[in-house]
């Protein structure tokens, strides 16, 4: 889920940008269309396709008109259409030839201009392009969609090599950053297990929390165990879920994942993140040993 911000930040334009393109119908909030508006993955990619369709020379009204020749902006027909601009014109594929979309013509275009504003948004957005970056990845699967560092579960605002993560992809994500909206700060949150049985396995820890975390916890004799050790330190946030479940486990992380089916610890502020997970182990530790205690 993005804030206007967020989405204006990856498509390169400013947020109250994306609030103008959402009420009047190029693009969509499909989280949420009250105020204020929650946009979801692919609505960040139809900003990406305004914003390229705009930077080829066309107008707002003419891209509203494509829009509402393709639908309407609830299918996300920018990003889906394999939309090619062709000496100022938009076209739409027909078999192995482009059609002028906005003519109302046959006429034959060639083939060339394609966009592909879902491509851009996986790796990373306008900025990542803007500023040469490579390892920025936005992936809806991974992260709710926060951007991350390519082949990680880190998210790029909390790039760090305490991390684990070499310097340049530390240096590289605070370029990226560097232009993003604050992120508004969130408190240290718990859920319960939703069912017998499950959060009385080990704590998993997501790939926002220092590796070493892990070690400490166990020297403890805590049960914990890291994404990273168990080959998920790239995997999508089903794949993380579902071997937590497997284990009975509680996963600890740094990300909102919504409301998954499995105990998950949400700590957040990288000076409070260790003395909270390591509290929370003491709680857990705890409640098994029949204390009616939670830290």
């Amino acid at each position: 889920m993005y804030s206007a911000g967020e989405v204006g930040h990856l498509a390169g334009v400013a947020g109250d940008r994306i609030g103008q393109w959402a009420r009047w119908g190029h693009i969509r909030a499909s989280v949420f269309a009250g105020e204020p508006h929650v946009y979801g993955w692919d609505d960040v990619a139809e900003a990406i396709a305004v914003h390229e369709l705009l930077r080829a020379g066309l107008t707002l009204p003419a891209v509203r008109r494509a829009v509402d020749a393709l639908g309407g902006p609830a299918a996300w027909p920018l990003s889906r259409s394999g939309l090619h601009v062709v000496h100022g014109r938009v076209a739409v594929p027909r078999g192995r030839e482009l059609v002028d979309l906005l003519s109302g013509d046959q006429e034959v275009l060639p083939l060339d201009g394609a966009l592909d504003p879902a491509g851009l948004l996986r790796g990373g957005g306008w900025p990542a392009r803007e500023r040469g970056l490579s390892r920025i990845a936005v992936d809806p699967h991974r992260l709710r969609g926060r951007p991350r560092l390519e082949g990680t579960r880190i998210a790029a605002e909390e790039a760090d090599e305490e991390l684990g993560l070499e310097p340049a992809a530390v240096e590289e994500a605070r370029r990226w950053q560097s232009s993003a909206p604050a992120r508004p700060a969130q408190p240290f949150t718990r859920s319960r297990p939703r069912a017998a049985g499950r959060g009385r396995g080990p704590l998993v820890l997501d790939g926002g929390l220092p590796p070493a975390l892990a070690g400490e916890l166990r020297a403890r004799g805590r049960e914990a165990v890291s994404v990273a050790e168990l080959g998920l330190g790239d995997a999508s946030d089903a794949e993380v879920l579902a071997a937590v479940a497997e284990r009975g486990g509680v996963l600890v992380t740094t990300h909102d994942l919504g409301a998954p089916p499995v105990a998950i610890v949400t700590v957040t502020g990288p000076a409070l993140r260790r003395d909270a997970v390591h509290r929370h182990a003491a709680a857990v530790a705890a409640q098994r040993a029949g204390v009616r205690r939670y830290a």
